[in-house]
């Protein structure tokens, strides 16, 4: 299949994988991020993919497949606790221990994002600090909504791995 031919489909693609990223995680945030990772990575393999086999099935395989793994990623995590939580808990030992490792995992992703390129950067902040949705950097950037989801998608696979890295040095 040649990237033609996927750009054509990307659009009836799109509703389909952002629905079942909502089914599965019930956040309209996450299903946007399991729709934009699995069009990156059918981009990616575009020319490995027989446009003779259906490739809504496929896609949709591949999206339930991500979900499942991200799953199984966010299973192993500590939850991390909200500061409107920590807020609303008496001041005890405990409390001032979380509120201490929550400060240093705030500071530990300031230096993560700081390794990124000012462009990584700038879209990361607009995503979700700004929560603006690729639409909206869009218009704000002037890049492409394909090459914005891709070059999103690119900088949370380097945050990702910094963040990884900064694990296993501690």
């Amino acid at each position: 299949m040649t990237h033609k031919e996927l750009e054509n489909i990307i659009p009836s693609l799109r509703p389909h994988l952002i629905r079942v990223g909502y089914d599965f995680f019930a956040d309209m945030a996450k299903a946007e991020d399991v729709a934009q990772e699995v069009l990156m990575r059918l981009w990616l393999t575009a020319d490995r993919i027989d446009p003779d086999i259906g490739i809504t099935p496929l896609a949709v395989r591949m999206a339930k497949n991500y979900c499942v793994s991200e799953w199984r990623k966010q299973k192993h995590k500590p939850p991390v606790m909200q500061p409107e939580a920590l807020a609303a808990k008496p001041n005890n030992s405990a409390d001032a221990m979380e509120r201490m490792i929550e400060t240093e995992e705030r500071e530990k992703l300031k230096n993560a994002i700081g390794n990124l390129t000012a462009t990584e950067q700038r879209l990361i902040k607009m995503r979700y600090d700004e929560e603006m949705d690729i639409g909206q950097i869009t218009k704000a950037t002037g890049i492409t909504p394909r090459s914005a989801s891709s070059m999103l998608s690119m900088a949370k696979k380097k945050l990702k791995k910094i963040w990884r890295k900064g694990e296993e040095n501690e």
